[in-house]
C-alpha cells in the first residue's frame, strides 16, 4: 500500500483531519472542488476560523498538497478518505458523497492497480453504503468488494469549535469495515493520530451506522431530559434546576456530561440524526417514540 492517502473534503470538518494526518507523518493529497478555498490554502491563508487549525496548517504544510482535481488520486494514494457535507438543512442526503464516489470511480476505472480502500467519515443513513454506495461502486467500476476495492466507516464525533482537539482525544474510534483487510488498513492509518490511547471498536459497517446516528440520538434524550427538569423547575418555588442536574450527575450511571438545563439543542449533528434514527427506526418497523418525544421536548423548550 502506499504511505500517502488522498483527503476528499476539505471544510470544516475535514481540513483540520486531514492536516492531523499529515502533522502525523501521513502524507496527504487534499481534494476539493472549491477553487477558492483551494487557492487560499496554496497561499498559507487560514480559510476559516477554528481553535488550533493555524498550528496544524503550519505543521502539516511541508507534508500535505492541495487540489481541485482527482486525477492523481489513484496513481498516488491508495486510500481515500471522505469527509464531506450530508446536512440538507436539519435532515441528511448522500448526494454529495454520491458524487465524490462517482468522481473516484470515474479515476479508478482508468487504473490497473489491483485494490483501493474507500473511507467513509461523513454521517450517513444506517443502510445507506451497503445498499446504495457498495453497488455504486461495483456498477461503475465492474469491481467486486473486497477484491479490487474495500470500504470503512469511520464516523467523527467532533463539535465545531473543539474540532482537532476532539479528533486527537477521542472517547472511542469506531471502524465498520467491509472485510478484515479493510479493517486493518483503516485501524492502522487512524492509530497514527489520538494522543490519549482510545479504545478502539471494530465492527460491521451497519453497526458503525447505526452507533453514530445512535450516540447523538441518546445525547439528545439526555439534553431534552435535563430541559424538561428545568421547565418543571421553573414552576416550583426555591429551586435551582443546576443544583438539581448536579446532584444527580454525580451517581456514575448518569453524568454530568451534557445535564444541564438550558437552551434547546441545535447545531447540525443533533436535529440531523435525531430525525435520521426516527427515519430509521421507522424503516425497520419500529416507532422511536422516545425520540419522538425527546424531539417534542426540544421544540417546545419555554
Amino acid at each position: 500500500m502506499k504511505e500517502k492517502i488522498s483527503f476528499i473534503g476539505l471544510g470544516k470538518l475535514g481540513l483540520p483531519l486531514s492536516t492531523i494526518f499529515a502533522k502525523n507523518n501521513v502524507p496527504v493529497l487534499g481534494v476539493d472542488v472549491n477553487v477558492d478555498l483551494i487557492d487560499k490554502l496554496d497561499r498559507d491563508e487560514t480559510p476559516f476560523i477554528e481553535d488550533g487549525l493555524d498550528e496544524c496548517l503550519l505543521l502539516a504544510k511541508n507534508n500535505i498538497e492541495y487540489t481541485t482535481s482527482y486525477d492523481r488520486i489513484m496513481n498516488e494514494t491508495d486510500v481515500s478518505v471522505m469527509l464531506v457535507n450530508t446536512q440538507i438543512g436539519d435532515t441528511y442526503s448522500s448526494s454529495i458523497v454520491e458524487s465524490v464516489i462517482k468522481g473516484l470511480c470515474a479515476e479508478l476505472v482508468k487504473s490497473d492497480k489491483d485494490y483501493h480502500l474507500f473511507i467513509l467519515s461523513s454521517t450517513v443513513m444506517p443502510g445507506e453504503i451497503r445498499d446504495n454506495l457498495i453497488p455504486m461502486i461495483e456498477e461503475l467500476t465492474g469491481r467486486e468488494l473486497n477484491k479490487g476495492f474495500g470500504f470503512s466507516y469511520v464516523p467523527d464525533v467532533v463539535k465545531l469549535g473543539s474540532v482537532i482537539k476532539d479528533f486527537e482525544n477521542p472517547d472511542v474510534v469506531i471502524v465498520g469495515s467491509s472485510d478484515d483487510l479493510s479493517g486493518k488498513i483503516t485501524r492502522d492509518l487512524y492509530d497514527k493520530f489520538p494522543k490519549n490511547n482510545p479504545p478502539v471498536v471494530e465492527m460491521t459497517l451497519e453497526e458503525a451506522e447505526i452507533s453514530k446516528v445512535t450516540l447523538n440520538a441518546y445525547l439528545v434524550s439526555k439534553i431534552s431530559f435535563a430541559n424538561f427538569i428545568s421547565n418543571i423547575c421553573e414552576s416550583v418555588d426555591n429551586v435551582n434546576v443546576d443544583n438539581i442536574t448536579n446532584a444527580i450527575g454525580h451517581h456514575k450511571p448518569i453524568g454530568h456530561l451534557f445535564l444541564k438545563g438550558g437552551l434547546s439543542f441545535g447545531g447540525t449533528c443533533f436535529p440531523r440524526d435525531t430525525k435520521a434514527f426516527i427515519k430509521f427506526s421507522e424503516s425497520v418497523g419500529h416507532n422511536a417514540s422516545h425520540i419522538i418525544a425527546t424531539d417534542d421536548i426540544n421544540k417546545n423548550k419555554i
